[in-house]
C-alpha cells in the first residue's frame, strides 16, 4: 500500500528548538511532511486562516512565547477556523506555568508539554507526542481509497 504522507505543522521560533523539533518527527518513523512557521503570523499565513484554498495539516504543534503572535494567540485563530478547528493543537513550550496551561487548555489546546531540558528527553518526548497523535489524526479520519502499487485494486485506510 502506498503510505500517504502526514502532514505537520511546526511552530517554533527558536533555531536549536526547530532543530531539535525535526529530528524528534524523524524519530517517529512515519512517513511526514513538516511546514515549519517562525511565529505565529507566518504560521496563520502558511495554514491560510481566514482564506479559502489551503491543505490542513494533521496536526500542529506550537511554541507558546513567540515574537508578533503568541501560540495561544494562534491557537485562538485556530480554533476560530472552521476548516481547522478539529486538527490536534499542540502547545510545546518552556513554559510549566499553570496560568499558561489553564489558558491553552481553556482555548482549546489538544495537549500541553513542558519542554524537557535533556536533549534525549526533549527527543523522545516530542516524538512520542507526535506518533501518538498522528495515529489518532489518522484512525479518525473517514477511509480513503488508496491504489495499490501492484495493481491489486483499492485499499481503504
Amino acid at each position: 500500500m502506498i503510505d500517504v504522507p502526514h502532514t505537520v505543522m511546526l511552530i517554533e521560533d527558536t533555531r536549536d528548538d526547530e532543530l531539535l523539533s525535526l529530528r524528534a518527527l524523524r524519530k517517529c518513523g512515519l512517513p511526514m511532511v513538516v511546514k515549519v512557521a517562525h511565529d505565529g503570523v507566518e504560521a496563520l499565513r502558511k495554514l491560510g486562516v481566514g482564506g479559502e484554498a489551503r491543505q490542513v495539516p494533521d496536526l500542529i504543534i506550537s511554541d507558546l512565547k513567540m515574537p508578533r503572535l503568541s501560540g495561544d494567540q494562534v491557537l485562538r485563530s485556530v480554533r476560530a477556523d472552521e476548516h481547522l478547528k478539529e486538527v490536534p493543537f499542540i502547545v510545546f513550550s518552556s513554559s510549566d506555568e499553570p496560568t499558561d496551561v489553564r489558558r491553552c487548555m481553556t482555548l482549546g489546546a489538544t495537549a500541553f508539554a513542558t519542554k524537557p531540558v535533556s536533549f534525549s528527553e526533549y527527543i523522545d518526548c516530542l516524538a512520542a507526542i507526535a506518533r501518538h497523535w498522528l495515529e489518532v489524526a489518522c484512525a479518525s479520519k473517514e477511509p480513503s481509497c488508496v491504489i495499490e502499487a501492484e495493481g491489486a485494486g483499492p485499499s481503504f485506510r
